[in-house]
């Protein structure tokens, strides 16, 4: 009766089963590591900018009225002045 539940594999079946588990594995790890690398190179750098209140009321305004997000602003502005400056 156990002999149904289960199976008795023989050697080379279960080398097989063993290699077609390790390469499965390999894969993920591949995956994984490809995963991790590619957010590596998405990662965000910050930086601290102080304004005065007139240009952070603007900015906010702005935000607000275009209901965008005041670093999506920010972003656009500095991109632009490095592209119009040859950066």
């Amino acid at each position: 009766m156990a002999s149904g539940i289960l199976p008795n594999l023989s050697e080379s079946a279960r080398r097989q089963k063993a290699t077609t588990s390790a390469i499965a594995g390999e894969r993920a790890r591949h995956a994984l590591k490809n995963l991790k690398r590619a957010k590596e190179r998405d990662a965000k750098f910050y930086v601290n900018v102080a304004l005065d209140y007139e240009t952070k009321a603007r900015l906010k305004r702005a935000a607000h009225e275009n209901d965008v997000k005041m670093t999506v602003i920010m972003q656009a502005a500095i991109d632009f002045y490095l592209k119009e400056n040859g950066y």
